[in-house]
């Protein structure tokens, strides 16, 4: 018996244990990004020594002992693999890659999304979580982020350029990746769209997939100034300054990729209110889909919202850029490629907080006959690629959306408190078509217990939103989606639990 419970205790110091160290298997990977060793491995065909790594990296000798059990670290994670030699022979292990880190390599890698998400400014804010618990300000004055920088995520992008282009670049980076997956595979999700706006689409990643994939939709991409100012030129999509808060421009459809997520239930209220005002009726195809910031946990440790900090941080900026690249590029792949329907019937597409239009680029290039805009701030347009189909437009999605046929939010709303982003999404819904021409809002965010049902995906559910409380940001389930879509003034929805972690929503005015 004695020995039983003592094998119980030892089972739960592991388990304890294993939790405690959970924060190095996170910088095991991001050192594989910084060594870029997924690349390297990939360069040697999808396999290599530990000594032909080691000599790819030009590390000092003395490190290569290290090198090998970070190698051990990341291969037990299941970031690569280890072949081992038959006893007896001469040959050393080879390390391959697995399907996760086949995810770093290539031109739709995730590396952007991933590597903001583990960049210190977003690390830092879960150091103080204690502290934020025990402080008495409440969390739509405090989030973590502000609670460690000073200011809301937002406020460094609209500074910190290089914050700005980390930020941006990852929602490139999964848009990519979705949208590829949601035209290919979804793509009625845009039919009968005529336009369309993707409230806070950044760079416009999204706006462009779309845009590509079906060039009767006219998209445009509402985002803050900051990011509208650095819009790629030279796409199809319309690029709008303006705030969801305030107004979302008219379009048939709107669309919100991960953004409703980062507000309260009371901020989504806010921008769903403003969706429902922008859209036209469900009758002629008006809908939304959808893939506070006080002072919370990053404020509490920044001194402001990760918003103001990216708005004078230009380093900031520009991590934020780019991790949204990154992310639009990884996901917008999927989404134009395997649930292209999403798109079908939509000719014009506003990305709103689309970023660099990572979103709007994919559904541009995808759907031609969409014209896609990106609507951000100014900060963000500034740095906005140019040559692009993709417009950009400076403007705040709390103000107003560019009307378009639909709106697209890709990790908007989740940003921010239900009041936000139901007047967010009242400016989609002023800024699209009604239904009966495609009017919507089209959404990639999380809907928490949605999707695949086993433990790895319930985990990441709780994790993603446990990590967005820094920024008072929120993942919500369907009857909190639901309840945020009608206080928004829309009279449908539709959950497509259809991109792994993710779902894509249409929301109907």
């Amino acid at each position: 018996m004695a020995l039983a419970n003592s094998d119980g205790q030892l089972n739960a110091q592991v388990e304890l244990y294993r939790n405690a160290f959970a924060v190095v298997k996170g910088m095991a990977l991001k050192s594989a990004l910084d060594l870029r060793i997924a690349d390297a491995i990939d360069h040697h065909g999808g396999a290599i020594t530990l000594a032909q790594l080691a000599a790819d990296l030009t590390l000092h000798p003395s490190k290569i002992p290290c090198l090998r059990r970070l190698m051990r670290t990341l291969a037990v994670s299941g970031i690569f693999t280890v072949q081992h030699p038959a006893v007896g022979a001469a040959k050393e292990p080879v390390y391959t890659l697995t399907p996760l880190s086949r995810l770093l390599v290539g031109s739709s890698n995730l590396v952007p999304i991933t590597s903001m998400v583990l960049h210190p400014t977003f690390v830092t804010p879960f150091l103080g979580i204690g502290k934020w618990f025990q402080n008495d300000l409440p969390p739509d004055q405090c989030c973590l982020f502000k609670q460690t920088h000073g200011e809301s995520v937002w406020e460094l992008t609209g500074h910190d350029t290089a914050f700005d282009a980390l930020f941006n670049d990852a929602m490139v980076s999964d848009s990519n990746f979705i949208m590829d997956i949601v035209i290919k595979e979804h793509g009625e999700v845009f039919q009968g769209i005529s336009s369309l706006v993707d409230v806070v689409g950044g760079l416009g990643a999204v706006a462009q997939a779309i845009s590509k994939a079906f060039p009767e939709v006219k998209c445009s991409v509402l985002d803050l100034g900051h990011v509208v100012a650095n819009a790629p030129s030279g796409t199809l999509v319309e690029y709008v300054a303006g705030d969801m808060f305030e107004s979302i421009p008219p379009a048939n459809a709107i669309f919100l990729k991960w953004v409703l997520h980062d507000w309260s239930d009371e901020e989504c209220i806010k921008i769903l209110k403003n969706c429902r005002k922008a859209i036209l009726s469900k009758d002629i195809g008006g809908k939304n889909e959808l893939p506070s910031d006080q002072h919370c946990i990053f404020k509490q440790t920044h001194g402001e919202s990760v918003w103001d900090l990216a708005d004078h941080d230009m380093a900031l900026n520009t991590i934020i850029n780019e991790g949204m690249v990154s992310d639009s590029t990884f996901i917008m792949d999927i989404v134009v490629k395997e649930h292209a329907t999403v798109f079908e019937g939509i000719s014009s597409l506003v990305d709103v907080g689309g970023g660099l239009g990572g979103a709007a680029q994919a559904i541009s290039k995808a759907f031609p006959e969409v014209k896609c805009s990106v609507l951000d701030l100014g900060h963000v347009v500034a740095q906005a690629p140019s040559g692009t189909l993709v417009e950009y437009v400076t403007g705040d999605m709390f103000e107003s959306v560019p009307p378009a046929n639909a709106i697209f939010l890709k990790w908007v709303l989740h940003d921010w408190s239900d009041e936000e982003c139901i007047k967010i999404l009242k400016t989609c819904r002023k800024a699209i078509s009604s239904k009966d021409i495609g009017g919507k809002v089209i959404i990639i965010d999380i809907v928490f217990g949605a999707g695949p049902s086993d433990q790895k995906h319930g985990e990441l559910h709780a994790l993603y939103d446990l990590y967005m409380m820094f920024i008072n940001g929120i993942e919500r389930d369907e009857q909190e989606w639901k309840k945020i879509f009608l206080d928004a003034g829309f009279s449908g929805y539709k959950i497509m639990p259809i991109l792994g972690f993710r779902s894509i929503i249409e929301v109907y005015p």
